[in-house]
This record gives structure tokens, C-alpha cells and sequence, in this order.
């Protein structure tokens, strides 16, 4: 990597508050589907953990 490389590095700042504004809403929106998808993952973990003790206990009901 050149010794200039970051000295000539352009990051694209958003140029309005508004802008910015929509980006963490939008970021926001994201992280909460993000959320919402590991619950379930962590309630289907969780049910996947039961079952063999679930299938056992019905296997030898009398």
C-alpha cells in the first residue's frame, strides 16, 4: 500500500443533517430486523433443544 494511500483516500460524507437523519433511520430499520431474526433463531434453538427430551417422554408414556 502507497505511504499516500490514505492522505488521498476520499470517504463520501453526507452532505445534509436530512441525510444523515434518513441513514440512521434506515440503519435503525435494519438493526431491528437484525433483532426481530435472532429472537426467532433463539426460540427455534431452544424448541430444536427440547424435542429429544419431548420425544422420549412420549415414547415410553404409558
Amino acid at each position: 500500500m502507497p505511504a499516500n494511500f490514505l492522505e488521498n483516500l476520499e470517504i463520501p460524507i453526507p452532505v445534509s443533517v436530512e441525510e444523515q437523519y434518513q441513514i440512521v433511520s434506515c440503519l435503525k430499520a435494519q438493526l431491528d430486523e437484525v433483532k426481530t431474526a435472532r429472537k426467532a433463531a433463539e426460540m427455534q434453538l431452544a424448541e430444536i433443544k427440547r424435542l429429544p427430551t419431548q420425544l422420549l417422554a412420549q415414547a415410553f408414556k404409558l
